[in-house]
């Protein structure tokens, strides 16, 4: 499917894989980045090399992994423990970096924590 998409995004292939593969790109000075992962979800070792690449970067990113959980797994809701704790965690990142309310960091399944997350501490208030 990763190849079609390539096809579709760049058809003449003019810009190649790095131009089309987000791990590509420093995000350093955007948006905070916050990643969820679950640890059987095929997609993980992906996940953990896009985190850890913008953390090298200088972004200000976290990525907290369920080891429980395959890709998806917020969707069980309150069917599963974890994914009623990945929501929670979802609902604390978006209050603190859209509200300004709270603080958000590293969690107990927190994997990579850069920058703004590292420390525990809302972000300024503009």
């Amino acid at each position: 499917m990763a190849l079609r998409f390539g096809e579709w995004l760049d058809p003449e292939r003019r810009y190649g894989r790095a131009a089309l593969s987000p791990i590509a790109h420093d995000y350093t000075g955007l948006a905070p980045i916050y990643l969820q992962a679950g640890g059987r979800e095929i997609l993980h070792d992906m996940i953990c090399d896009f985190a850890s690449a913008q953390a090298e970067r200088g972004a200000d990113v976290l990525l907290d992994v369920w080891p429980d959980m395959p890709h998806d797994f917020q969707a069980f809701d309150t069917t599963k423990q974890s994914s009623t704790e990945a929501l929670a965690r979802i609902s604390s990142a978006i209050s603190c970096f859209s509200e300004g309310l709270g603080s958000f960091g590293p969690g107990p399944n927190t994997k990579v924590a850069h920058g703004q997350f590292a420390g525990h501490h809302p972000p300024a208030q503009q």
